[in-house]
């Protein structure tokens, strides 16, 4: 792919995610492009270098390695509640980021399949687990 096309799907994709973001609680501003950033790349690697195993459309060892570091964001990551509640939300969520990346191959752009799925996921959770909490971080201008 040549470097103008992988700027058009990147602008493009950016584009697609901002109603996402846009509307989203500040909370998930923190880990949605680090799920895709740090999750898609790690996924790309392994899966490249030592995918083997077929799952779902990709590789098992590279799905896992996305989810492996959505662990890792997850437990990196500042939170509003001091419970492990909150921290396993957001490891489901990258599970759910996770497959998403995987299935999405070949019909849906995985730039646009991680923050949409794991967006909506973790609002969703957020809204169940957590009714009357502000999902805004203090002292942080808005």
């Amino acid at each position: 792919m040549t470097l103008q096309k992988t700027a058009i799907r990147c602008h493009l994709a950016t584009r697609g995610c901002y109603p996402l973001y846009h509307n989203i609680p500040q909370r998930n501003c923190y880990d949605l492009p680090l799920f895709l950033i740090i999750g898609d790349t790690v996924a790309a690697l392994i899966g490249r270098k030592w995918g083997k195993t077929p799952f779902l459309k990709k590789s098992l060892e590279g799905t896992g390695a996305f989810f492996v570091s959505t662990i890792f964001i997850a437990l990196l990551t500042p939170k509003f509640t001091d419970t492990g509640l909150e921290t396993g939300l957001i490891i489901f969520t990258g599970f759910v980021a996770a497959i998403a990346e995987n299935y999405a191959s070949g019909w849906l752009d995985d730039n646009i399949a991680i923050p949409l799925s794991s967006g909506t996921v973790l609002w969703l959770l957020y809204l169940w687990f957590f009714p009357n909490l502000d999902l805004v971080f203090k002292n942080v201008p808005q």
